[in-house]
């Protein structure tokens, strides 16, 4: 006589708080997803404490594809991925979150342009800071035409918890004041950042271990707080000729052999 194999449901045997933990780790949309699965777990995405919010899963063909429509024409609740961190950040109850991740390469420039989505970026920043976020990752990825595409919100450089600070196409220019105290790593990818709001931000962040500089136009490197220096050199020398600045970023760091360099100060 056959018997049945009880196959017990381990996921919906865990605690609430230990389900939240482990899918906190993929991508925030996964994570969501499973937990709409059964209605126990319905309500526990919104405590996640690892937020990671990127648009590759959402499909925007359906709306840019129509040759007929005007860009804008649609409301920008049209767009799938804007509209699910909508919901997201809106119904997010955790009061502090380890981390928060935003990749966008699905939408180009002119789309955030023309459907007016600059300031909603800069408010997800806003948001990950009240949420004293320890890690912030915010960037726009594969976009193109390459431009920063939205601004840090505020004109200060200011936390108290976070301690790695990754930007890629954010704008920086308007900076006045820095207060990172606790902030190690400091990651600039492709982000206009002058010589005098460089040194505004090391001077801000006296524990700054880690600096990874890509494509940004700088002068001067005064790191006398710094242990490791990221420099991508052929995105640095597309921007200089032998009698440019970067002949004194090389002379300031030391000797460079390979197109990435990793430098000990």
């Amino acid at each position: 006589m056959g018997s049945r194999v009880n196959r017990e449901d381990k996921l919906s045997n865990l605690p609430g708080s230990i389900l939240v933990y482990i899918l906190s780790f993929l991508p925030t949309v996964d994570a969501v997803r499973t937990m709409l699965i059964k209605k126990s777990f319905v309500g526990l995405w919104t405590s996640l404490p690892i937020l990671d919010l990127e648009d590759f899963s959402f499909n925007y063909s359906n709306i840019f594809d129509d040759d007929n429509d005007e860009k804008g024409s649609s409301s920008m609740r049209d767009l799938p991925f804007f509209n699910f961190v909508r919901n997201v950040l809106s119904r997010h109850t955790r009061p502090k979150t380890v981390k928060f991740r935003v990749n966008i390469d699905q939408v180009m420039y002119y789309e955030i342009e023309d459907w007016n989505l600059r300031h909603e970026l800069e408010s997800w920043i806003s948001f990950a800071l009240r949420k004293q976020v320890e890690v912030l990752d915010f960037g726009v990825g594969l976009m193109e035409p390459f431009f920063e595409i939205c601004k840090w919100p505020h004109p200060e450089f200011a936390s108290d918890f976070l301690v790695e600070l990754r930007l890629e196409y954010v704008n920086v220019d308007s900076l006045t004041q820095v207060k990172m105290g606790l902030l190690r790593i400091l990651r600039l990818i492709r982000v206009e950042v002058t010589d005098s709001i460089f040194e505004l931000i090391i001077c801000g962040c006296p524990l700054l271990e880690e600096v990874q500089i890509y494509n940004c136009d700088l002068s001067m490197l005064n790191l006398s707080t710094v242990k490791k220096l990221i420099l991508d050199v052929n995105e640095l020398s597309s921007y200089y000729t032998e009698d440019d600045n970067f002949q004194q970023v090389v002379k300031i760091n030391g000797q460079i052999s390979d197109p990435l360099i990793l430098l000990d100060m």
